[in-house]
C-alpha cells in the first residue's frame, strides 16, 4: 500500500515557489503571484494551461487554487468544457510520490480518479519500472499546437495553397483593411463589443458558444496592464473588425484570444496570418496556439496551419 507523506520542502532548500502554501493547503490564484509562478514555469516548455495570463483570465469563478508539493506546482483547475474541478501539477521533483498523493486527495475530495493536463515534461520523470502502477493516457484534445512563425507567414508549398489563395482574395476584396498594434486596455470597450458581435453571429449560425469565454475576455481587458501583451487590431476605416491577443512570457508568445466580425469572409484566416507576421517581425521564432479541446472544426483549422510539434499532456490514474 502506498504511504501518504506530506513534505515541506522549504525546510530543505529555498524553492522558486517560496511564498506559496505547502500541500495540502491551497490558496486562490491572485495577480500578485505572477512573478513567483512565472519564475518557476519558465524552465519548462510553455504549456498554455500553466501560462499565468491564461490561469488568471480563465479563473472566472474565482475557484482556481494553488499549492506546492515536493517543489511541484499543484493546481485545482476547472475543466474548460464541463467546468468540473480536477487536480493537476507541473514539476520534475518526486513525481511518482506526488502523483499518488494527488490521486488519493482527488478521490477523497470527490474530484475524480484521475489527474489531468499533466505535462509531458512531468510524465517523463516517472520511473519506468513504476509506470505499471499508473495509467498514463495521452490527451490529444488538450495538446498545445506549436507553429513555426516563418512557415506560418511565408505560406510556401502546396500544403498552404488554400490559405494563400483565400488570404489573397480577402486582401483584394477589402483593400482598405488596416492592421494595427493596439493596447488592449485602451480599446477594451470596442474589444468587448466585438466579442459580443462575434458571439451573436455564432449563435445565429447555429453554433454553440463557450459560456465562460466572454468573462475570461473581460478579465483579460481588466488585467491587460499587468502583462506583456501583443494585441493586433484589424480595422475597416475606424471600425474594429478583428482582434488577436498574444501573451508574451519569458520571451515566448502564446495566443490567448482571437475574435472577429464574421460578416467579413475569411477574416479569421487573415487575422491569424497578420498576427504571425507581427510576431515574426518582433523576432519570435515560434508560437503556441493552445489546444483544440476536441472541437472538430477547431482541430481542422489548427491542423491546416501545419504545427511543427505538440506540447503533449496526459491523464493519469491508478492502475
Amino acid at each position: 500500500m502506498f504511504m501518504i507523506k506530506y513534505y515541506n520542502m522549504s525546510s530543505v532548500y529555498a524553492s522558486p515557489l517560496e511564498g506559496l502554501p505547502s500541500f495540502p493547503t491551497f490558496t486562490p490564484i491572485r495577480a500578485a503571484m505572477k512573478e513567483t509562478i512565472e519564475r518557476y514555469t519558465h524552465k519548462f516548455p510553455r504549456y498554455s494551461d500553466y501560462n499565468f495570463f491564461s490561469m488568471l483570465t480563465y479563473d472566472v469563478f474565482n475557484s482556481l487554487q494553488i499549492s506546492v508539493l515536493n517543489n511541484n506546482l499543484v493546481v485545482i483547475f476547472r475543466d474548460y468544457i464541463s467546468l468540473k474541478p480536477f487536480y493537476s501539477f507541473i514539476g520534475v521533483s518526486q513525481v511518482l510520490e506526488t502523483t499518488h498523493i494527488l490521486l488519493n486527495e482527488s478521490a477523497k475530495n470527490g474530484y475524480g480518479d484521475a489527474l489531468k493536463l499533466v505535462p509531458q515534461t512531468t510524465i517523463d520523470q516517472l520511473p519506468p519500472d513504476n509506470r505499471n502502477k499508473l495509467t498514463v493516457t495521452e490527451d490529444p484534445d488538450n495538446n498545445d499546437y506549436i507553429y513555426s512563425l516563418k512557415d506560418y507567414v511565408n505560406l510556401s508549398g502546396k500544403e498552404y495553397r488554400s490559405h494563400r489563395e483565400k488570404i489573397h482574395r480577402f486582401k483584394k476584396k477589402y483593400p482598405d483593411i488596416d492592421i494595427r498594434r493596439v493596447d488592449l486596455a485602451s480599446i477594451g470597450k470596442d474589444a468587448l463589443e466585438l466579442f459580443s458581435l462575434w458571439k451573436s453571429n455564432k449563435i445565429k449560425s447555429g453554433n454553440k458558444v463557450d459560456g465562460i469565454e466572454r468573462e475570461a475576455f473581460r478579465r483579460a481587458v481588466e488585467y491587460a496592464k499587468l502583462f506583456n501583451l501583443i494585441t493586433i487590431g484589424v480595422y475597416d476605416k475606424e471600425k474594429l473588425i478583428a482582434i488577436s491577443v498574444v501573451d508574451v512570457t519569458n520571451n515566448y508568445p502564446t495566443g490567448a484570444f482571437i475574435k472577429a466580425d464574421t460578416s467579413y469572409g475569411e477574416i479569421f484566416r487573415f487575422t491569424q496570418h497578420a498576427k504571425a507576421e507581427v510576431l515574426l517581425k518582433n523576432g519570435f521564432i515560434e508560437m503556441n496556439c493552445e489546444q483544440d479541446l476536441g472541437i472538430q472544426n477547431l482541430r481542422e483549422s489548427k491542423e491546416s496551419w501545419h504545427p511543427i510539434k505538440y506540447l503533449k499532456k496526459y491523464i493519469v490514474g491508478e492502475a
